[in-house]
């Protein structure tokens, strides 16, 4: 598949070049914020915003199992897999059985993840904005 020379050819037919533009320059402002926000953290708390975004999911979602993840990041269940994987194995996700279906767990902020989660919340942040 050849790679795409121009924006606009990602925009749907008939809704013009300064749409096309719009589209750039709003992707443009997200990857900014974003890598912004991301710098912050890792300063500030020691972890990125891709790891705070996978612990704030199993600490708002209760019985939160990797397809959570999956529905919640819109991530694939391969990289949801390694990413809860990588947490617990630094402490900061727990996995425990689910006592109805054998086959699958339930994820949970132990101590360590439950306060890197409070730390970096934006509530508890409120006062001392990230960006």
């Amino acid at each position: 598949m050849e790679a795409k020379q121009d924006s606009t050819e990602s925009i749907p037919a008939g809704a013009g070049f300064e749409h096309a533009r719009l589209v750039d320059d709003l992707v443009r402002v997200e990857v900014r914020l974003y890598t912004l926000l991301d710098a912050r953290l890792r300063a500030d708390h020691g972890h990125g915003l891709g790891r705070l975004d996978l612990l704030r999911t199993v600490a708002e979602v209760p019985d939160c199992r990797v397809s959570d993840v999956v529905r919640r990041l819109g991530i694939t269940v391969g990289a949801a897999s390694k990413a809860v994987d990588r947490q617990v194995r630094d402490g900061l996700v727990r996995r425990h059985a689910n006592p109805e279906d054998g086959r699958s767990s339930f994820l949970e902020p132990p101590g360590q993840g439950g306060r890197c989660w409070t730390r970096c919340s934006p509530r508890s942040t409120a006062r001392r904005p990230w960006c």
